[in-house]
């Protein structure tokens, strides 16, 4: 369970990283775009932006997944501790 929310807390910092590198991205476009110097920086931010864009899809897919899989576990360690729960009292009869 731990090693699920350490993953968790990279993916979701590896987000964070490539979001501030899309929105710095972004911003240079608008500068040169401003400027009126759309060269070849301009294009090549220009192709980038779908770039991290995409890996942005990925990680946060990612990030879904082990958040399901995290789910399950709680899910099956309740259904665990309440099958406990129940049957204590009738084993502990005998």
């Amino acid at each position: 369970m731990d090693e699920i929310k350490s993953r968790i807390d990279w993916l979701k910092d590896l987000f964070k990283i490539v979001t501030a590198i899309m929105v710095a991205d972004a911003a240079g476009m608008a500068a040169l775009y401003m400027d009126d110097k759309m060269g070849l920086l301009f294009c090549m931010a220009g192709l980038l932006l779908p770039l991290f864009a995409a890996s942005c899809t990925v990680i946060s897919r990612k990030i879904e997944l082990h958040l399901n899989e995290l789910a399950e576990f709680v899910m099956i360690v309740g259904f665990v501790a309440i099958a406990v729960a129940l049957l204590y009292p009738i084993f502990k009869a005998h």
